[in-house]
């Protein structure tokens, strides 16, 4: 998905549908492939954007943590067996749930206190791998300019 701020979106298609993603919001994306059977839901922790018609949004009705939520809702162990009894379509098509079926499903989750506690651990580990990260490109470009000065 892609995120543009409400007040820049333009359309010259006055039928486009498209939904208000506000940051928190979960929406499905229905595409199976080898990590996800049935597709899987992606957590906006950007911002406010829009959305297709497509990928339906969901917005939580209780407090809830998003670092504990945007991997919590990736662990296809948890998500699957929602999903198979969610799935109204499959096919060559991607797969669309059946909302109303969908929002009665029950999940056993953490509480509000324990749900940030171990967000805040899933937010410094993305820290950290950012870190890393940004670590090795640095090398990997140092590499590359000591291979092109060895090589003149």
């Amino acid at each position: 998905m892609y995120f543009v701020e409400p007040n820049k979106v333009l359309s010259n298609n006055i039928d486009t549908r498209t939904y208000v993603m506000r940051k928190g919001d979960i929406a499905f994306e229905g595409h199976s492939n080898t990590d996800f059977k049935f597709g899987r839901f992606v957590a906006n922790d950007i911002g406010p954007g829009i959305v297709s018609e497509l990928f339906p949004v969901y917005r939580h009705k209780t407090n809830y943590d998003n670092n504990y939520w945007k991997n919590a809702i990736q662990l296809e162990h948890i998500m699957a067996p929602i999903y198979s009894k969610s799935i109204t379509s499959s096919g060559n098509s991607s797969n669309k749930l059946d909302s109303k079926h969908f929002l009665n499903q029950k999940i056993y989750i953490a509480d509000f206190e324990e749900q940030e506690k171990i967000g805040s651990i899933f937010k410094q580990l993305d820290n950290t791998i950012i870190l890393y990260q940004n670590k090795l490109n640095k090398f990997d470009i140092l590499k590359k300019a000591y291979l092109q000065t060895m090589f003149i």
